[in-house]
């Protein structure tokens, strides 16, 4: 049911034009707006959990072919590339047992990368060093603007994962930080024509997050950018690259390929579930835990892919 509900949004707004697209996300997000103001917050949350059960984990389902297809001299089969993977997950996880205080800082920085990779891939004319500070800089913007709009939850569920105490002037601070960074290098590169996207519109995306995420739980924040202005972009993105087209086709091909990676993650999922028997704070912390496991060897995977993808 989990992967028909996947397939139908991937069909539906995935095979959209670029234009299209961009205006689904928008109109999307404020209807996800408007969710937040009719529902309680455990409706939000389990919203956010189906959202993340099914697109969120399905765009990081097909790593494995990412690295067969960027890495045709490899000379691992896929039995051989999936215990390779599984053995980064399960030694990501053993990293935040053991270390949580170095694992989750590296962690956050490791995504701020990824989702300032996805969303200025292509956009920026820089050396790699340099393209991936603006890209840093972008994912802490949106980062710190969650973390300060839910800064009591946020919060505690740092607490919770590594004991570092936190509050709402730290979230603040790195918001303020992240994003004078950000304005100044981007204003740079604009001044040099370094830049190719519409600058007054992202300001606009960044006031959207703004007004979205201050009315929406921290569970809920997190997934509409993970899945609508994320995980959505980076399925249409690899389908294109592994496939060479956007057809209900080639979504039928990656869904199949990806099954296997996608139910051992459901299933290690509900094992929390099982596990945690009821207790939420333990279940969002090793949640939480869970989702930064499967986060490292992806997006490894996905800077390879755009590097592959932008030398060919």
């Amino acid at each position: 049911m989990l992967l028909l509900f996947s397939y139908f949004c991937i069909s539906e707004i995935v095979n959209a034009g670029n234009l299209y697209f961009r205006s689904v996300k928008i109109i999307t997000t404020f209807f996800l707006l408007w969710i937040t103001t009719q529902f309680q917050t455990g409706i939000e949350n389990l919203l956010a959990y189906i959202f993340i059960l099914t697109l969120g984990i399905l765009h990081g389902s097909n790593d494995i072919k990412l690295i067969q297809k960027f890495n045709s001299n490899t000379k691992y089969h896929f039995k051989k590339l999936l215990l390779i993977y599984v053995a980064i997950v399960l030694t990501s996880v053993i990293f935040f047992a053991i270390i949580p205080q170095l694992a989750l800082p590296f962690f956050l920085l490791l995504s701020a990368y990824h989702f300032g990779e996805q969303h200025l891939s292509g956009k920026l004319q820089l050396r790699p060093l340099l393209k991936s500070l603006v890209y840093s800089c972008y994912g802490f913007v949106i980062f710190f603007i969650i973390f300060f709009t839910n800064a009591e939850a946020t919060a505690l569920i740092i607490k919770d994962i590594s004991g570092i105490s936190l509050g709402r002037t730290d979230f603040y601070t790195g918001l303020i930080l992240s994003l004078s960074i950000l304005t100044i290098s981007i204003s740079i590169l604009a001044l040099r024509n370094k830049i190719k996207m519409n600058l007054w519109e992202e300001l606009l995306y960044l006031g959207l997050f703004f007004i979205t995420f201050a009315n929406a739980s921290l569970l809920w924040s997190f997934a509409i950018y993970f899945i609508i202005w994320h995980a959505l972009p980076s399925l249409k993105d690899q389908v294109a690259l592994l496939y060479g087209t956007i057809s209900k086709m080639s979504l039928k091909r990656y869904l199949r390929s990806s099954i296997l990676y996608w139910v051992i993650s459901v299933l290690g999922i509900y094992i929390l579930h099982l596990i945690t028997n009821g207790n939420e704070r333990l279940f969002n912390q090793l949640f939480f835990s869970f989702i930064a496991a499967v986060t490292f060897p992806h997006v490894l995977v996905i800077h390879n892919m755009y590097n592959k993808a932008s030398s060919s």
